[in-house]
């Protein structure tokens, strides 16, 4: 968003504020690896700080001043109130299409999961597709982004991660970084990766093992949950040496690397 004046019919001005794109709870960004880099910038203050930074039409007139993203409040000016911010991401693949760009590691290690969509293995679920399963068709309101938070405040109150899960979680980001590895997993690691995985993936890791294994019906984070999150929270942050991308998969150097990892003992 951005700060303008605005002239009234009286003669008088006034500052007036027009939100951005980003001023939302939930943002929708279509062919994300086609964004111009000032553009993706102010995308990855949304993500990491949950705020974006003002400009104005005025010299400094908004110099520094930083706005929250998003209050359920709606309240621009709300700063204290519970926020909710989402950004969901869609992309061309890679080298395939024209305009399109490797993703920033910035950004792979702001992004909690990543889905690779591929075509229906079945022909039945295929048969679906048809207009009349989808023009029409409305989604209906099962919650509100209130709700969803006191969600998230009891499953991190109720559900802990074991001493063992942490141990398994840490030896495995280790394990990505090639000046790190050790045991089985090294030679497969300085092998294809230029990149491991960062510390600050440790949140990101621990929250959706910590969701998963409550849907589950578990109180304790295993190593068992953590493994069974890795991929989608993991596998698109690793950065292959130059040449590897089209030799081999992400996903399946991460499974290698679990599999050639010890699982520490658990009850």
């Amino acid at each position: 968003g951005y700060e303008t004046i605005v002239e009234e019919l009286a003669g008088t001005r006034k500052i007036h504020f027009k939100p951005g794109t980003l001023m939302a709870h939930i943002v929708l960004i279509d062919e994300d690896n086609r964004l111009s880099g000032k553009t993706k910038a102010a995308v990855l203050e949304g993500m990491e700080e949950s705020s974006a930074t003002l400009s104005s039409d005025y010299g400094n007139l908004a110099e520094g001043k930083m706005l929250p993203l998003f209050p359920l409040s709606c309240d621009f000016n709300d700063i204290d109130g519970p926020r909710f911010f989402m950004v969901i991401c869609t992309e061309n693949i890679f080298g395939e299409e024209e305009g399109t760009f490797a993703n920033p590691v910035a950004q792979l290690d702001r992004t909690t999961l990543s889905i690779n969509m591929m075509d229906p293995d079945q022909e039945e679920d295929e048969l679906k597709i048809s207009a009349h399963n989808v023009v029409g068709k409305h989604v209906e309101k099962l919650t509100n982004l209130y709700e969803v938070l006191d969600i998230a405040r009891y499953i991190f109150d109720n559900v802990k991660i074991s001493e063992y899960g942490q141990q398994y979680k840490v030896r495995l980001l280790r394990n990505t970084r090639p000046h790190r590895s050790q045991g089985r997993a090294a030679r497969t690691v300085k092998e294809y990766i230029r990149v491991g995985i960062s510390p600050r993936v440790h949140f990101h890791l621990e929250a959706v093992a910590r969701t998963f294994a409550f849907f589950n019906g578990d109180t304790v984070i295993t190593p068992d949950h953590i493994k069974a999150v890795a991929e989608p929270v993991l596998a698109h942050r690793l950065v292959l040496k130059e040449g590897m991308e089209f030799s081999v998969v992400k996903e399946e150097l991460l499974r290698k690397i679990i599999q050639d990892m010890e699982v520490p003992p658990w009850k």
